[in-house]
């Protein structure tokens, strides 16, 4: 679903910022890692609001 679209995003030289879900398999995902490893200076990540979800705030709340 998205891998490929961010394949060819990397492949442009863009940094990308995937909407969730990243990969739909664990192949995916692999796959996705082995590319991304090719480009050290673009960044890839997924859009999923860690900063602000509950689970990561734990102690904090």
């Amino acid at each position: 679903m998205h891998v490929p679209w961010t394949i060819k995003a990397l492949l442009k030289g863009k940094h990308v910022l995937c909407e969730k879900p990243i990969a739909l398999t664990v192949v995916e995902a692999e796959k996705l890692l082995q590319e991304t490893q090719k480009f050290p200076p673009l960044k890839v990540m997924e859009a999923f609001m860690y900063r602000h979800h509950p689970q990561w705030l734990g102690p904090l709340v």
